[in-house]
């Protein structure tokens, strides 16, 4: 069982790295086939699979809980369990459709923007003890990714029919918010940050 992948190698620099940071890597030897397989699983359904070994339940064929944060893998796992339910932060989710942050002028200043104000923390963070740590400026801004709402959520906006089966997707919803991950480089020290945001667009703020 490993925890987590390689944090600071250089393959952390790529999306493989990435994955691999996340997504832990567990062997077990079973003679007979989890019902947790092609399910989405974490590393907190460890503690609860070590609990039934513990403790066998009698029943080992009803679906589990989602509202529980940790689910046996001897147990079924409901097959739409969301990274939500299983108490999984956005940023370390991996079964989310991430888009590039940088690819026109606009995206390309709010990332700037929301690059500049993690420094900023990361300076306040610091504020006691700036006698002793240099002030940190942003020197290059390495990566951006957001994660916006499904775009047929967004043009939703009735049914056709009176059964309610076809639908209106003539709606131009603008986005309200959109969850960031943001990968800079500061100065001095040539530090690599990466951090998660969330941009609440209609009220102009952001929090990390």
């Amino acid at each position: 069982m490993a925890d987590h992948g390689h944090r600071f190698a250089k393959l952390r620099e790529t999306h493989q790295g990435q994955l691999e940071e996340v997504r832990i890597r567990t062997f077990a030897a079973q003679t007979v086939r989890l019902s947790s397989f092609y399910r989405l699983t974490t590393p907190f359904d460890i503690h609860a699979t070590l609990m039934d070994i513990l403790h066998l339940p009698k029943d080992l064929t009803t679906v589990q809980d989602t509202s529980k944060r940790s689910l046996s893998l001897f147990r079924p796992i409901p097959d739409d369990r969301t990274c939500a339910q299983a108490g999984v932060d956005v940023h370390w989710c991996t079964c989310l459709n991430w888009q590039d942050a940088m690819g026109t002028p606009e995206d390309k200043e709010i990332s700037q923007q929301l690059a500049l104000a993690i420094v900023g923390v990361i300076n306040k963070q610091l504020k006691d003890v700036l006698h002793l740590c240099a002030k940190l400026s942003l020197k290059e801004l390495l990566g951006a990714k957001k994660l916006v709402p499904n775009e047929g959520l967004l043009k939703y906006k009735n049914v056709k029919d009176k059964d309610g089966f076809v639908p209106d997707l003539s709606g131009n919803t603008k986005t309200a918010f959109a969850h960031y991950q943001i990968k800079l480089r500061t100065t001095p020290g040539n530090a690599i940050y990466e951090a998660g945001l969330s941009l609440f667009i209609w009220k102009s703020y952001c929090y990390a």
